[in-house]
């Protein structure tokens, strides 16, 4: 499958009818994926497995509202391989969660080539911040990257006004999976006091795709989709989700005793409720009964229809 990620700010009139027109267009193709509309913008994660109807899918989206000049960024999953099973079009107050609009009026950080940015982290006068959640930077991060030590991106601001007087006076150089996380991440950065922001420009996606040099990048990058994670040169990656929890796991984390495929983690194991940790048994046993009979499972999914940005 051929997947495609875009998100742009942008006024949006009528999320509710811009999302009809998008499920319109997306149907048309029997394009799969989700996107998420809200009055500040669009955030969109699709998949084809072929590839001129995805390249009509964004054409037809372009053509509506201001989308004209959204970014895509590529990566595929191999030819037995999906990365989503549905297609979900949702209005939102939010296109990426943070608990505040995005402000028009606002910072918009520098964006840095990957060069560039390879340059700059290196330097020692420069804080190296991920914004992204630490369940995602466990799994992989630039070298020297900062966690902020959320769980979900709404902590990230409390982080922020928390923040010591020594990081705020160094310069910072923020980066996330697509970028749409850094761009609000750096209007509250601003708002608490953070004077110099730079931002990888399309975020680590952008990065994987346009650099032959990885070097500065350790581990997999986490996704909001059934790939789970994927490597430096766009495959997926060896990480797999708990079922309980939603945490990505990574090889060493399968070997854990309390490891139950389909039910639990290390994690979330003594969290589960006993009507739950039920509920996911029966949900893996009707699943291994399907791939058994060669059926498919249609009950919920363990991806919740989140782009990539949460």
């Amino acid at each position: 499958m051929i997947v495609v990620s875009f998100y742009k700010f942008v006024p949006i009139s009528s999320p509710e009818t811009t999302c009809k027109s998008i499920e319109r267009v997306c149907s048309k193709e029997s394009t799969l994926g989700t996107v998420l509309v809200a009055s500040e913008g669009i955030n969109a994660a699709l998949g084809h497995f072929d590839r001129e109807a995805l390249d009509r899918t964004l054409g037809a989206i372009r053509k509506i509202e201001d989308l004209v000049d959204i970014v895509p960024k590529w990566s595929e999953t191999g030819k037995s391989s999906v990365a989503f099973d549905r297609l979900i079009v949702r209005p939102r107050n939010e296109i990426v969660s943070l608990g505040r609009q995005f402000d028009f009026r606002g910072i918009r950080p520098p964006r840095l080539s990957p060069e560039k940015w390879a340059q700059l982290i290196q330097e020692p006068d420069t804080n190296v911040l991920d914004v992204r959640n630490s369940y995602e930077i466990r799994l992989g991060h630039f070298r020297r990257a900062i966690d902020p030590d959320t769980q979900s991106f709404r902590q990230f601001e409390r982080w922020a006004a928390n923040a010591s007087a020594a990081l705020r006076d160094k310069r910072t150089a923020l980066y996330c999976t697509g970028g749409i996380r850094c761009e609000k991440a750096a209007q509250t950065l601003a708002a608490n006091g953070f004077s110099e922001i730079y931002q990888l420009d399309q975020g680590i996606l952008g990065y994987f795709a346009s650099t032959a040099e990885r070097s500065l990048w350790h581990g997999e990058c986490f996704v909001f989709d059934k790939r789970v994670s994927i490597l430096p040169d766009l495959s997926q990656g060896t990480a797999t989700q708990c079922h309980g929890c939603r945490r990505p796991l990574t090889e060493r984390d399968r070997e854990s005793e309390h490891y139950v495929p389909g039910v639990s983690c290390a994690a979330c194991v003594g969290d589960l409720t006993s009507a739950r940790r039920e509920g996911l048994l029966e949900r893996t046993r009707q699943i291994q009964f399907a791939k058994k009979h060669n059926l498919r499972h249609l009950g919920p999914s363990q991806h919740h229809g989140i782009p990539y940005e949460s």
